[in-house]
């Protein structure tokens, strides 16, 4: 009974429970290129459920004469190990070219320093294709990637297909233009 209270939004809510449009979202980006299976790999931290690149690992101090070299995470000093795995993937290079675009217009980012700093990260080093999946025996306890029940979503992918389903994606006609750009976006 408690957990139905949560399964029935409130009448304010036009959204159904579940959203039936998340899967249909989620594929429309996969359709467009954007999302694909491909290999992972990098420093993972269990105990983070992270991984790391490499500028973010340092080896460990040695403990004792006895103690092998190891990695560690520089954030939160947790071991690493190298790991590679078959994931889902985002193509977040592909939209290099367009936010370095939306980038040269001032007033996009404030303060104005940060906009060139990030214009400057960003003609530096191209951006990695980010993972959005993990193989569910890995991560059992997530929701499933649509359409493979091997792999586990990332709960950030989710929640931002849905944020985009509220407003109307995959939009068609006027839609897009009326949810987005938003007014305001606050990161931090």
């Amino acid at each position: 009974a408690f957990l139905g209270t949560f399964r029935r939004p409130p009448p304010c809510f036009s959204a159904p429970y579940p959203n039936p449009r998340r899967p249909r979202a989620q594929k429309t980006i996969e359709r467009a290129g954007y999302i694909y299976k491909g290999s992972h790999s990098g420093w993972y931290a269990v105990s983070d459920e992270c991984f790391y690149t490499d500028s973010q690992v340092q080896d460990a101090p040695l403990s004792s004469a006895c103690a092998a070299p190891r990695k560690i995470a520089i954030e939160s000093g947790s071991a690493v190990e190298w790991t590679s795995e078959e994931n889902y993937k985002f193509r977040l290079s592909a939209l290099q070219p367009r936010l370095l675009d939306w980038l040269a217009t001032p007033g996009t980012v404030f303060p104005d320093w940060r906009r060139h700093e990030l214009i400057t990260a960003l003609e530096r080093d191209p951006l990695p294709d980010l993972s959005i999946s993990r193989p569910r025996q890995r991560l059992s306890w997530g929701i499933e990637v649509p359409g493979d029940a091997e792999h586990t979503i990332y709960v950030w992918v989710d929640a931002l297909t849905n944020y985009l389903t509220v407003l109307g994606y995959p939009f068609d006609g006027q839609g897009q233009a009326q949810a987005w750009p938003a007014d305001v976006q606050v990161v931090g």
